[in-house]
């Protein structure tokens, strides 16, 4: 599928990119690999700082498995139809040491009822809070809780849905070109770079931990 996108027209970019070595370094940094849409997003510093910042794979878990974060945000991505999400979640499977045929067996398995039940129950939820919003999260709620999640891993569901919604949207609408990520496992000196880029990847993926108070709070509804 990913092959077959790459030769399929895009819309024009509609807005251009920039050059900015201190944000550009500070999101190779943080992600360990060229980070390719903080250029087009410089001329708002905050919203560049954003894209790279808001990931969960960097330090924003503490509870949620990660493969089913990658399937989340790989679920929520087709459901928004975000070219280049979708794209850059496959390239990342596929850095971490995916084959093609292996990814496109577990979209297929995606539409199945023979998936692990708490990865079913994440997938339902990602798809019906993309689609419904709001209105639809009690019931979207109540599917995660029959499955046995904790409240913790609920919120970092949650999370995971609403910031890839955030992020398909950000890269939707001014159509940020998604062929140089779709082509990377095509590329001769790309499939040569593969272990050190899964090692790279690997490293800077981590859990979080809870940052204590200064001091208790009191306001109402603190907990």
């Amino acid at each position: 599928m990913a092959g077959a996108l790459a030769h399929v027209d895009w819309e024009n970019c509609l807005i251009d990119p920039h050059r900015d070595r201190a944000l550009e370094t500070y999101a190779r940094r943080k992600t360990g690999v060229p980070f390719p849409a903080v250029r087009y997003f410089i001329p708002v510093p905050w919203l560049a700082r954003a894209i790279v910042d808001l990931h969960p794979e960097f330090g924003l878990l503490m509870h949620l498995d990660p493969h089913q974060m990658d399937i989340l945000a790989l679920v929520v991505s087709q459901e928004n139809s975000c070219r280049f999400c979708y794209a850059a979640i496959r390239m990342l499977l596929w850095a971490q040491g995916m084959s093609e045929a292996r990814i496109q067996q577990i979209e297929q398995k995606l539409s199945q009822t023979n998936l692990a039940p708490k990865t079913t129950a994440a997938i339902a939820f990602g798809r019906r809070q993309s689609r419904v919003g709001p209105q639809g999260a009690r019931e979207a709620r109540q599917i995660l809780r029959d499955a046995g999640f904790s409240d913790e891993e609920m919120k970092e569901v949650a999370f995971v849905v609403g910031i890839t919604d955030f992020l398909n949207r950000l890269n939707t609408i001014p159509a940020i070109p998604a062929h140089a990520l779709e082509r990377m496992p095509e590329q001769f000196h790309m499939r040569l770079l593969r272990p050190l880029i899964k090692r790279i990847v690997e490293k800077h993926r981590f859990r979080g931990r809870a940052a204590p108070l200064e001091r208790p709070l009191t306001l109402p509804y603190a907990a």
